[in-house]
């Protein structure tokens, strides 16, 4: 076979050339029947194998060395020995090795193609790879997966996604067409890899924290190396671990070491959902905008449900406050107005909940102050705060009538009325709301801010309301002549 391919070479006989490939058919056939011994797989027959067959394809490759550089035929005259030689190493390791390394092998030998393509300008090599690691990608995906030893899933998938992540721009020949294709191909069967691992190792609350991890890292490597398409996976590795966190994480009951899956699970997904609006690289056509705080607005609606799904009932409001101050002050600090919003949002909804759960609940036997006052005045208290904020830091008031550092203060006020009239006996609920009244005059005239007149108006009218309604015409247990004195006085 290979006399007859050094005799086409050297006299330019054509049937010399014809009988070379027909000898080659004949000896493919020949080791294909009886030197890999299918009929007796791995691991038979080793040592035969790892012989014969690595002689052959070395033949086979001279071949297509002779035959280089005859191209005064249709078509390359080296190609077909040289897929004949590749064909032979890669059925080799299919029969000759464990089939829980057979994947490893194979991807090991498309780095050699890729290498080698790059080295030597042939395109056959790199097609040679590209089909190699196809084949090593199924076979870890199908045989893989499914081993009964640790070491035999973990270290062939890790290794593997290696090297395909490392060999991603060296698979092809530098002035091929399809260089980016396949470079992108080969970086997202490497993401896929890991991933499915992920999915098929992981207990399902752990699932997407460690997919929102490996989105963290491939868009940390992308920031260091400069990889394009690794955005695009880490964007569509969060959406997944997200619509898992919501799907799975959100409703588990698990602990792991008498700690909650849901809280450890979800707060790590949170974390990074936070560092990715930071660290991610956008398109070209959106980096000018801000569509990174969708990964803010995520995480921050993730926050706050994980606070609903794990404090109390009657601590949900409080625990949003905290969180829409936190959220204030990180806007702050970073002027990041799309954390400002959530945190406006976080402290309506926490407004919102007082009137549902916290006023409403009851005191227990032995309390000394109940849970209304220790979950309602705090919340006030941080309304305030952040109003005073806003007014040291000199925010303009929007072109409407109302900014929102109004509402922010109308909620700490209404905050205030609405639990003294919870916690006041009802027929001294006019008396503490006067006082509250007074209050908010005396501060309007000492820090000269309109808005704090205004409320204490509105409270003046909801007095005189309340007084005629209850205290003179109402049910009161004092009598109208007590009630009437008592609405007196507060006017």
């Amino acid at each position: 076979m290979l006399a007859g391919a050094l005799g086409r070479r050297m006299l330019r006989n054509n049937h010399l050339l014809v009988q070379s490939w027909s000898l080659a058919v004949l000896v493919l056939f020949h080791a294909y029947v009886r030197n890999f011994h299918l009929e007796h797989p791995y691991p038979a027959h080793i040592v035969a194998r790892l012989i014969v067959i690595p002689l052959l394809a070395a033949i086979f490759y001279e071949m297509a060395w002779v035959l280089s550089g005859l191209e005064d035929t249709t078509f390359s005259l080296r190609t077909p020995p040289l897929w004949a030689g590749s064909a032979l190493l890669a059925s080799l390791a299919w029969v000759a090795v464990n089939p829980f390394w057979v994947a490893p092998v194979w991807i090991g030998f498309a780095v050699v193609l890729s290498l080698i393509g790059r080295r030597i300008p042939i395109r056959d090599l790199n097609f040679q790879e590209h089909l190699v690691a196809i084949a090593g990608a199924v076979q870890l995906l199908a045989i893989n997966l499914d081993a009964a030893q640790t070491l035999e899933r973990y270290l062939p998938l890790l290794a593997c996604a290696s090297a395909l992540y490392a060999i991603s721009r060296f698979c092809t020949a530098r002035d091929a067409s399809y260089l980016k294709p396949a470079a992108w191909a080969h970086t997202w069967a490497a993401t896929l890899l890991l991933s499915t691992l992920a999915w098929h190792e992981s207990p399902q609350p752990w699932v997407a924290a460690i997919w929102a991890v490996l989105a963290l890292l491939l868009s940390a490597v992308d920031r260091t190396f400069d990889v394009e398409e690794l955005p695009y996976q880490a964007h569509l590795l969060a959406l997944f671990a997200v619509i898992w966190a919501v799907a799975v994480d959100m409703f588990t009951a698990e602990h792991w070491h008498r700690i909650g899956l849901r809280i450890l699970t979800v707060s790590i997904l949170i974390a990074v959902l936070y560092t990715m609006a930071r660290l991610v690289r956008l398109p070209s056509s959106l980096r000018d905008s801000e569509a990174r705080h969708t990964y803010t607005w995520t995480a921050s609606a993730l926050t706050a449900w994980l606070l609903w799904r794990e404090l109390q009932p009657i601590s949900v409001a409080l625990g949003l406050a905290v969180f829409g101050l936190i959220l204030f002050e990180l806007s702050e600090w970073r002027q990041i107005r799309h954390l400002r919003w959530q945190a406006y949002i976080a402290l309506t909804a926490a407004f919102g909940r007082i009137f549902f759960v916290n006023l409403t609940a009851a005191t227990l036997p032995g309390e000394f102050l109940s849970p209304r006052v220790t979950t309602v005045a705090p919340i006030a208290l941080i309304y305030f705060f952040i109003w005073a904020r806003l007014q040291s830091k000199g925010v303009e008031r929007e072109d409407h009538r109302w900014s929102v550092r109004d509402l922010i203060v109308y909620f700490g006020t209404l905050s205030i009325v609405a639990l003294l009239y919870f916690e006041v006996p009802a027929e001294w609920i006019i008396f503490s709301w006067s006082t509250a009244a007074a209050l908010l005059m005396l501060m309007s005239l000492l820090l000269r801010k309109e808005v704090l007149l205004h409320q204490a108006d509105l409270l003046v009218v909801a007095i005189v309301s309340r007084g005629i309604a209850h205290n003179i015409f109402g049910g009161a247990t004092l009598s109208k002549t007590d009630g009437g004195a008592i609405f007196s006085f507060c006017l």
